[in-house]
């Protein structure tokens, strides 16, 4: 079930949590193994499930050729509203300038549900974060709220949109929906 997430609490988690930490467990078959991913050396990662081209660094990050780097920008949290206003222009990274914000189900998608601390695919994505990223979705009516995902865990939550409270991972691509069951 989704619930409305603490910015407390995930402060709490980003002090006393190590950043690099990972704990896969080796009983679980990896949802996002290597092999799905195409890593290129402009700081860009293609799913090759879902066709989707991901920035493999939080916005705040260099990108080093080789990695992420923590920047004095990275721990700043941005609100909703202020990448919407950045994204208006067209965000410029790898030589292209159709970035945009993740839907939940893009980023739930890439979601390593046999890992957590971060719950990713650290080849994939270096130096991940644990901290919540934001989605472009809203929190179902309430428009006043968007969706994101804790990647410590790859729990969903919501905050409210005005508030400087996560991270950003941008994509690039056609917008990916989950096949649903018939």
């Amino acid at each position: 079930m989704r619930s409305k997430s603490l910015i407390i609490g995930g402060l709490l988690s980003i002090l006393f949590t190590p950043l690099y930490a990972q704990n896969c467990d080796p009983l679980l078959t990896p949802k996002t193994p290597d092999s799905r991913y195409e890593i290129f050396d402009d700081g860009t990662v293609r799913d090759r499930q879902t066709g989707l081209t991901w920035m493999r660094c939080l916005l705040g990050q260099g990108w080093n050729g080789k990695g992420c780097n923590p920047t004095k920008d990275w721990f700043v949290m941005t609100s909703r509203d202020e990448i919407d206003k950045t994204l208006e222009g067209g965000y410029h990274f790898a030589g292209v300038a159709d970035w945009r914000l993740p839907t939940i189900f893009e980023l739930e998608s890439i979601v390593e549900t046999a890992c957590k601390q971060p719950a990713l695919n650290r080849r994939a994505f270096p130096n991940a974060s644990q901290w919540h990223v934001w989605s472009s979705t809203p929190y179902g009516d309430n428009t006043d709220y968007t969706w994101a995902i804790n990647f410590r865990d790859g729990s969903e939550s919501s905050a409210l949109s005005n508030m400087p409270s996560y991270h950003v991972r941008l994509v690039r691509g056609r917008q990916f929906q989950p096949k649903t069951a018939n």
